[in-house]
């Protein structure tokens, strides 16, 4: 760790780190090595592999047809997902309550930043009224774990504020990178980076 340098590790310390390990998108099922090396920063050298034990990795099941979808869109944000559409069955919702929205994600290619998605639930004021944030699939569908082509079946249940009034709101969608804040453009308009999903009426 850069915070803590085997430099100044004292003898007899029990060190305890964690780390997190991404599989490629394109990663096949069956067992794999985990393995560890340490490394001098400095010279590069790297000292005796350990093995720590083997993974066996199950690959997810995939689709890549194209749904048939009550509000098609189309639009892509930057070189990662196409918005195919969505499927918003309920017209309206009471204050404090939430409502079910499905959007569906056609992967454009592979990424190594895994995005978040945002929706937004803005009323003719501007402010936002209701919002979720979230790795797709309810954080296991990761876009780092995507495959060129493949559709995403992405489902969200959007909470609205206590104190929503009874107007007509504007549903927003997009995608950010959860370290930097930084959106993705919607391609051909490099201006944008959130789609306009339709309208729900407060009650």
């Amino acid at each position: 760790s850069q915070r803590y340098p085997t430099s100044h590790w004292r003898w007899g310390e029990a060190m305890v780190t964690m780390h997190q390990l991404q599989m490629p998108a394109n990663a096949s099922s069956g067992f794999y090595v985990l393995n560890m090396r340490l490394m001098d920063v400095q010279t590069d050298e790297k000292l005796k592999r350990e093995i720590l034990g083997k993974m066996d990795f199950v690959e997810r099941a995939r689709d890549f047809n194209t749904p048939a979808v009550q509000h098609p869109v189309g639009l892509e944000l930057g070189n990662v997902a196409q918005l195919i559409g969505y499927d918003l069955p309920e017209t309206s919702v009471a204050a404090g309550d939430a409502f079910p929205l499905t959007l569906y994600w056609r992967a454009l290619d592979t990424t190594l930043t895994s995005y978040t998605v945002y929706l937004h639930v803005i009323g003719p004021d501007g402010i936002i009224r209701g919002q979720w944030d979230s790795v797709p699939g309810q954080g296991l569908l990761p876009t780092t774990g995507w495959l060129e082509g493949e559709v995403i079946t992405d489902q969200y249940l959007i909470p609205m504020a206590e104190n929503a009034p009874p107007w007509q709101y504007t549903i927003l969608v997009g995608m950010y990178d959860p370290f930097t804040g930084e959106r993705l453009p919607i391609t051909g308009f490099p201006d944008r980076d959130s789609i306009g999903l339709g309208m729900i009426k407060g009650r």
